[in-house]
């Protein structure tokens, strides 16, 4: 092939790829969210599925694949066509935390995915039932230490970013607790409201019915920074380990190989329907903080993530089988 029938062929694959791009959608999307219904994920989904839906003039729907730790969805994105009709909406713990504890688990995020953006961001709590004593984070950390092992505290599962920052904390204070598993916030969040478990580890959007309700206290939050949906939470890094930040996001991920240009519009719909007032409305009303970041943005903070889950799976010994 001449240079001259190379650049001709270059010129139009990329016309080909770029009228793609501006076709884009001409049927249905479907994104798959590894977790039941009612979930953080889900949420995130579900808000900007209907705007992409007004948006694209297509209908955009959530389909929710959960099990396997997230293996399931996960698995089936990566082995769809990367045109932009199959999509997924995960959690850092899916991607980044769950190839660390889990020795079986058969995808890459660097390889696997091609990030398109940073959705939502979830800022967990460590929360009490009210009808203990605890008012406090030191509260807990007296008790704990005067009778190691008695304290039980609940997360949203194995090998959710939840019990990760559960395990991360306790091992940072010294503190011998017992993890009792739930399957999603929703029961976690339920379980600490009823008195089953006395203390969890749940994201704000889980938490808040039944802080609202006053059956649950919140003790700490797991950022660095305190929450606009209530700046009176105290973190974390503020009274009990200095520099600690711990969050679950939810992004949008592709399969890989997708067309660049079809990749920069994806990106720049999705964070148009961001930008819509009712849309962050819709988040916040569910206790979420919209984020709104591209694909690098994404990459680079699930490196982060990465690092974090290996340094605390190995010192917590957290492993999945």
């Amino acid at each position: 092939m001449t240079k001259l029938a190379a650049c001709f062929a270059l010129v139009l694959a990329y016309g080909i790829s770029s009228a793609n791009a501006q076709s884009f959608p001409n049927r249905p999307v479907q994104i798959i969210v590894p977790s039941s219904p009612a979930g953080i994920t889900d949420i995130a989904a579900r808000v900007l599925a209907e705007r992409l839906s007004r948006l694209w003039t297509k209908q955009v729907f959530v389909e929710n694949r959960p099990g396997g730790g997230g293996a399931i969805a996960v698995g089936t994105v990566t082995r769809a066509t990367p045109d932009g009709y199959t999509l997924l909406m995960s959690t850092n713990a899916e991607l980044a935390l769950n190839p660390v504890i889990n020795p079986n688990t058969k995808y890459d995020f660097r390889k696997d995915f091609v990030p398109l953006a940073m959705v939502t961001n979830n800022p967990m709590l460590v929360v009490a039932n009210t009808s203990t004593s605890y008012k406090t984070l030191a509260d807990v950390i007296a008790d704990a230490k005067s009778k190691p092992g008695h304290l039980a505290w609940a997360s949203p599962g194995v090998g959710t970013w939840n019990h990760m920052t559960g395990e991360w904390l306790f091992s940072a204070l010294g503190l011998k607790l017992t993890h009792v598993p739930y399957r999603g916030g929703g029961p976690a969040g339920t379980a600490i409201a009823g008195g089953e478990v006395s203390l969890g580890v749940v994201a704000i959007s889980s938490a808040l019915p039944h802080v609202q309700s006053g059956r649950m206290r919140v003790l700490a939050l797991t950022t660095a920074q305190r929450s606009k949906f209530d700046p009176s939470w105290p973190t974390i890094a503020e009274t009990a380990v200095p520099g600690f930040n711990s969050t679950q996001w939810v992004g949008l991920f592709a399969p890989a190989g997708m067309d660049t240009t079809l990749r920069d519009k994806i990106t720049a719909d999705v964070g148009a329907a961001l930008a819509e007032r009712e849309t962050r409305a819709r988040f916040e009303t569910a206790g979420v903080e919209v984020i709104g970041a591209d694909g690098a943005a994404a990459l680079r903070q699930l490196e982060v993530d990465s690092k974090i889950a290996t340094e605390v799976s190995r010192a917590a010994n957290i492993r999945v089988e």
